[in-house]
């Protein structure tokens, strides 16, 4: 049974380190995952510890960090930013903790004293341009783990993201019941990111970013339409998926599908953008055609690997 006494509330912040003295107490292993921490984040690190894990090791005749081979002393504080307390001693890490808040230093702590510390530090995921941090304020870090595990996976095939479209003929437009239930199927699908479904009166189109590395997803996609609603089914990708979405002419009935499926928990920014790269091609497209001026499939093909770039930049 969990201790409710010992979960915290917590305010999410990013600490900007670069160039800052941080202390870590402790040189084994588990002081070596914090050290990597805080030279992932630019910091100024010593550690003081009687014997160094290889990794410390390594980083200290590197030059990325300054070792002081022995124990721990109140002096190591002066000048100190932020200090972790990771020895295996839990005296000893309880001491640095009172030390640094008589000195008004912020400090964590790795062992059972991490409740009486100023913060915690969260699971990271490192990625280009985004820093992502799962807490648990203290409850386990294991699933804190575990959800930064599934956010790498699902990041990983972010940047292959492409639109599909999924179009079926001649079925019932009051086929309520049917949509609701695809989309709680689809929303299972592992690689279906976002997804609107637009009921029209002639047929109904999903339209789907999907990852272009999963194949498997996309068949699921197409047998799942299939297996509701009955009638003649297209598959449109990438930039013949993106023409399909600029040529749908009610753009009223585009837009609450979109509002719908939000509610829904279906789409999100993704499907936003797609959708909004769509009609930006579907003006272009309207305003070359008045020129007049040919939009030929290779013109088209470039404005949408402009628009394609811009989306997975945006993500």
């Amino acid at each position: 049974m969990r201790d409710e006494s010992r979960i915290r509330k917590i305010l999410p912040v990013n600490l900007m380190l670069e160039g800052r003295p941080c202390l870590v107490v402790g040189s084994g292993q588990i002081a070596a995952r914090k050290v990597g921490h805080l030279l992932q984040a630019g910091a100024s690190v010593t550690v003081v510890g009687p014997a160094a894990s290889d990794d410390i090791q390594q980083w200290a005749a590197a030059g990325r960090i300054k070792y002081l081979a022995r124990a721990f002393r109140s002096s190591d504080l002066k000048g100190q930013w932020v200090v972790l307390a990771a020895t295996d001693n839990v005296k000893v890490n309880g001491t640095v903790i009172q030390l640094c808040q008589k000195k008004g230093i912020l400090c964590s702590a790795a062992d059972a004293h991490w409740t009486e510390a100023d913060f915690l530090i969260p699971a990271t995921l490192r990625c280009p341009n985004a820093t992502l941090t799962i807490s648990t304020g203290g409850e386990s870090c294991r699933r804190a783990r575990l959800i930064k595990d599934y956010l790498a996976r699902h990041l990983d095939i972010l940047s292959s993201a492409d639109l599909l479209v999924v179009s079926v003929d001649r079925h019932s437009p009051s086929a309520k019941r049917a949509v609701l239930e695809l989309g709680s199927v689809l929303q299972q699908i592992w690689g279906i990111h976002e997804f609107v479904i637009l009921n029209r009166a002639k047929g109904i189109d999903v339209l789907a970013v999907i990852s272009s590395q999963s194949s498997v997803a996309a068949k699921l996609l197409r047998d799942c339409v299939r297996a509701r609603f009955a009638g003649r089914c297209c598959i449109k990708e990438g930039p013949s998926a993106v023409e399909h979405v600029a040529a749908i002419s009610s753009l009223k009935a585009l837009t609450d599908a979109l509002s719908d499926s939000t509610a829904a928990g279906w789409a999100g920014v993704m499907m936003k953008e797609w959708i909004e790269a769509a009609l930006r091609l579907s003006d272009k497209i309207q305003k070359s055609r008045a020129k007049p001026l040919k939009t030929g499939a290779r013109q088209f093909g470039k404005e949408y690997q402009r628009q394609y770039e811009s989306i997975i930049r945006s993500i």
